[in-house]
């Protein structure tokens, strides 16, 4: 799990307090015609990006149960976070996003490349990820696997590997993989992030994220690849030993995740706002042997008003032609969140404490 220390021998950054690089997909903060002409202008440029990423900031905080729940979490493992937690500052000189420090227990963000809240929601979450990581267990900032594994999960953990910013992203080149694109991502994005990091000079940033990755076979969660559909979302996925309940029986619980899991992703393909689990129905039909090669079939039942009902079934990868082996079948339904009016979200913001 990794983060970071305070300082590092990046003093290019520009700014006193080095964060974790989280890559942005483009080196270029200005185009030929928004570069500033002179250093006044420089400065006011910066102060008026400066101005834009709080104001970002302040509404993905505001308006995202997800990022408020894991603020919530971090605080509630007794574990401090700065005040304000998150900053706002120019980075010119590296094409990065922002990043986390360890030390100060601070997220930084990069003013010159968060341009949205939607952009700001997915750094955070990241961001957010490692501080969780570092809340919960050592980090030796130095490790350069600590590093790895922690951005793998960051990178799996947010939004950023979602087919919809892999496929449509504004500032990403598009990546148009159908199986195993979530996988691709993380690799891709933490190999890019580590590979920035001093812990890590000297390494090849692929080889140690495809070890960190190979060290957690048969740990749980072998296997798990989505892909969509017309009117579906495929996942096929493996259980390993440290799944099982019974000897050498998956638990249900896991099958559970997996369908709760499976039921989010097609919730969301479907872009219709946020929305939460409000009810998730199981028929088990046979044990899971663990190391079973699992397919999970999902697909929209019905839509009435803001609640969206959905079925799935989890079978064995069967060859054409042959009859596959059902081990369970689910119903969930999803409530759409209601979006709040204007005056409700700077009512709450008002309301809620100085970051």
């Amino acid at each position: 799990m990794a983060v970071v220390p305070a300082r590092t021998s990046r003093p290019d950054l520009g700014v006193p307090f080095a964060p974790e690089p989280r890559v942005a997909a483009s080196g270029t903060l200005f185009s030929a015609s928004e570069a500033p002409s002179s250093p006044a202008k420089v400065v006011s440029a910066h102060a008026r990006e400066q101005t834009r990423c709080r104001s970002v900031v302040d509404k993905a905080m505001a308006s995202s149960p997800l990022l408020q729940f894991m603020v919530k979490a971090i605080k509630g493992r007794n574990c401090e976070l700065a005040d304000p937690l998150v900053v706002c500052a120019p980075i010119p000189k590296a094409p990065i996003e922002g990043g986390y420090n360890h030390d100060r227990r601070q997220v930084l963000v990069n003013s010159l490349v968060i341009k949205s809240q939607s952009d700001a929601l997915t750094l955070l979450l990241h961001e957010l990820t490692h501080a969780y990581d570092a809340c919960r267990v050592y980090v030796d900032p130095g490790n350069c696997r600590h590093s790895a594994c922690s951005e793998i999960r960051a990178s799996n953990l947010s939004t950023e590997c979602s087919w919809q910013n892999e496929w449509f992203g504004t500032r990403r080149t598009p990546h148009l993989g159908f199986r195993a694109q979530q996988q691709a991502c993380v690799k891709r994005r933490a190999a890019k992030s580590i590979g920035m990091l001093e812990a890590c000079k000297g390494k090849d940033p692929r080889a140690v994220i495809d070890s960190v990755f190979e060290s957690w076979k048969d740990k749980g969660l072998e296997e798990y690849d989505t892909y969509l559909g017309i009117s579906s979302i495929v996942a096929e996925l493996k259980w390993g030993k440290s799944a099982c309940g019974h000897p050498g029986i998956v638990h249900g619980g896991a099958l559970a995740a997996s369908f709760d899991d499976a039921f989010g992703a097609l919730f969301f393909s479907r872009r219709m706002g946020n929305g939460f689990t409000a009810r998730l129905e199981i028929d088990y039909k046979r044990p899971v042997p663990a190391g079973t090669p699992l397919r999970l079939v999902s697909e929209v039942d019905s839509i009435e008003g803001r609640k969206v009902w959905m079925k799935a079934t989890l079978q064995n990868r069967s060859a054409p032609g042959e009859e596959p082996v059902v081990y369970a079948r689910s119903r969930c339904l999803f409530i759409v969140a209601r979006v709040p009016k204007p005056e409700e979200l700077h009512a709450k913001q008002e309301d809620s404490p100085q970051r």
